[in-house]
């Protein structure tokens, strides 16, 4: 058993002083008691500190290629779709040692900067050649390897994918990504399942877009869950996607989704940029949770989020990185605001009636945080509540703009300062990351000769 002693930390409530919160040998919070003076002297002293951040959606493989992407020739359109083929070029080529580090060095980066789990929407199951390893959920594996190495929590979502568009044949680039039927994707699901068990983290389900998988599947999937665990997806990223869903479906990609399942709080719909007013009224009113990633939708020209009419409807929302142009919670929720700032020449992006009393920094925070939490299958009230894993950001309480400013606009400057420099060390199950780090010096070592192996790496 472990106890910690907070001086400052900010809840669901507010910020509270002298929180003394008490943890068990895996973690897991077992008392938390406020306005505690009485000391035992054995207590971990936390001058300020904050909730721990959910990263809700992770490609992984993909912070191989940052930065790999920016070439654009005079001439040819540079997009989403252009980009794609840069992805589809380094998915051919890592094997799973090279995911391992790549995502051991990547979740490290995450950890140290206040994510404390990350979601992984995963896809790249199979060899070089498209087909299975001996274990099928191997590339599954490496990932909950390295998250363990990393020190961070992890929801593994193997992701159902079968074609190249709607109704149309897979590409071969994308035969690394494919189940061949609902019962090859089952399978691997359940393997996964069972490697998350035995790392005592989380699963999830779900299908790659309704684009990439046929519909009666879909369908089928959804069912097979049964809403056990988070269902995630990725939907309406792309206007080509929109227009694309109409010719072949007749109806928009939410419109259509809303009619063949029942979604509702277990649904989670990675970017949703490009939603109609019916499809936020349907999103809103079935409780589904929207993730957003706003520094790789602005990569990507993606495009804004309908933001304020979202917010106005109550609909839930929350943060991930996706393709970790940035590996910073702080610039997510800066680049969301700062987007609907310059399209609406306002400054109050995150204010919510229901949430009147709340700053800005703070309303963004309890979304990211309890909405992030259920999109990685952890169903909370309280930001830090008993039998839950005590995961929190230690803040430098000395630093300049921290010491000089008040308590009701502390988190403000926090996130909309650089944010992740007042950061002194991360928490996850009680543990410090950068304890950890010093205990294992190949992270980084492994992560530069994988780049150095990857030949688009250039």
């Amino acid at each position: 058993m472990k106890s910690f002693h907070f001086k400052k930390l900010w809840t669901e409530r507010g910020w509270k002083e002298n929180v003394s919160v008490s943890i068990n040998s895996k973690g897991f919070i077992t008392s938390f008691k406020e306005s505690v003076t009485d000391l035992t002297g054995n207590e971990i002293i936390i001058n300020l500190a904050i909730p721990g951040i959910p990263n809700a959606h992770s490609h992984a493989f993909q912070y191989a290629m940052v930065g790999l992407a920016e070439k654009h020739p005079i001439g040819r359109d540079s997009d989403f779709w252009s980009w794609r083929k840069a992805m589809y070029d380094l998915a051919l080529t890592v094997n799973p040692d090279q995911l391992r580090h790549i995502a051991t060095f990547l979740y490290s980066e995450m950890v140290r900067n206040g994510y404390t789990h990350v979601a992984e929407f995963h896809y790249l199951h199979h060899d070089h050649n498209g087909n299975k390893y001996s274990n099928h959920a191997e590339m599954g594996m490496q990932l909950l390897e390295a998250a363990k190495l990393a020190g961070i929590n992890i929801t593994l979502i193997p992701m159902c994918y079968q074609m190249g568009g709607f109704n149309q044949p897979p590409l071969n680039q994308q035969k690394r990504f494919l189940s061949r039927n609902i019962n090859d994707y089952l399978d691997l699901f359940e393997k996964t399942r069972s490697l998350c068990k035995t790392h005592n983290q989380h699963v999830g389900i779900g299908i790659h877009s309704i684009r990439a998988v046929h519909q009666e599947n879909i369908i089928q999937i959804n069912e097979y869950n049964n809403n056990v665990h988070p269902f995630h997806l990725h939907i309406s990223e792309q206007k080509k996607e929109v227009d694309n869903s109409l010719k072949s479906l007749g109806k928009r990609p939410v419109e259509w989704l809303s009619e063949q399942i029942n979604l509702n709080h277990s649904h989670h719909l990675v970017h949703a940029t490009h939603v109609s007013t019916k499809e936020i009224n349907l999103l809103c009113k079935s409780k589904v949770n929207v993730i957003l990633c706003p520094t790789t939708e602005g990569n990507l020209a993606d495009g804004l989020f309908p933001f304020p009419a979202y917010q106005k409807n109550i609909g839930r929302w929350c943060i991930g990185s996706d393709s970790h142009i940035s590996i910073n919670p702080f610039d997510e929720i800066r680049i969301l605001d700062y987007g609907q700032r310059l399209i609406s020449n306002k400054r109050n992006t995150f204010h919510q009636d229901n949430l009147a009393q709340f700053s800005s920094a703070e309303v963004a925070l309890h979304h990211a945080i309890l909405n992030g939490n259920s999109a990685v299958g952890i169903e909370i009230e309280k930001y830090f509540e008993l039998s839950h894993p005590l995961n929190f950001i230690q803040l430098d309480h000395n630093h300049p703009l921290l010491s000089q400013t008040n308590k009701s606009q502390l988190l403000d400057t926090v996130v909309y300062g650089s944010g992740s420099e007042y950061i002194m060390d991360t928490f996850v199950n009680g543990e410090s990351h950068s304890q950890k780090l010093s205990s294992n010096t190949m992270i980084q070592k492994d992560f530069i000769k994988t780049l150095g192996e990857l030949k688009n790496r250039n």
